[in-house]
């Protein structure tokens, strides 16, 4: 889902819990998001154009194609699906880039929707698992110090 939707969706999320006489917390509301960190931004897109763009063309491009989870990738309503590539993918939605970049992009993030208490990481298996391991690794112990503020 594009920061462009993640406003409404809290705004839904807290409906909810009025409805349901509960008080929305922000901390309690989690998002989920493509990540891939490597040791340079070079080598991190490289990987995640090998990993998650394999995932996007090959599971995710041809059914969502006409449908909702397409329309909800788009930073602007009128763009054609075609548009939504890997490369659109990797600078728009997805978290990919060395540690330094990947923080930036989480704090742009919660900064764009107002907050949220926990970022998901999605994954995909890649077809070497030490790239996973690097990754998840950087993420834990490079990124997250970086984003420890946010809270």
């Amino acid at each position: 889902m594009s920061s462009a939707f993640l406003p409404g969706h809290w705004e839904t999320v807290v409906d909810g819990a009025n409805s349901s006489g509960l008080t929305p917390n922000r901390s309690d509301w989690r998002i989920a998001r493509d990540i891939f960190v490597g040791p340079t931004t070079e080598i991190a897109r490289e990987r995640a154009r090998a990993v998650l763009g394999r995932n996007y063309d090959v599971h995710q491009r041809l059914s969502r194609a006409g449908t909702i989870q397409m329309q909800i990738m788009k930073l602007d309503p009128s763009m054609a699906d075609d548009d939504i590539d890997v490369d659109y993918l990797m600078e728009n939605m997805w978290i990919v880039g060395d540690p330094e970049e990947c923080a930036d992009k989480i704090r742009r993030l919660y900064e764009a929707v107002g907050g949220f208490g926990t970022l998901l990481s999605v994954t995909a298996d890649s077809d070497d698992p030490a790239w996973d391991h690097e990754s998840l690794r950087l993420l834990a112990e490079e990124v997250a110090p970086r984003i420890a503020d946010l809270g």
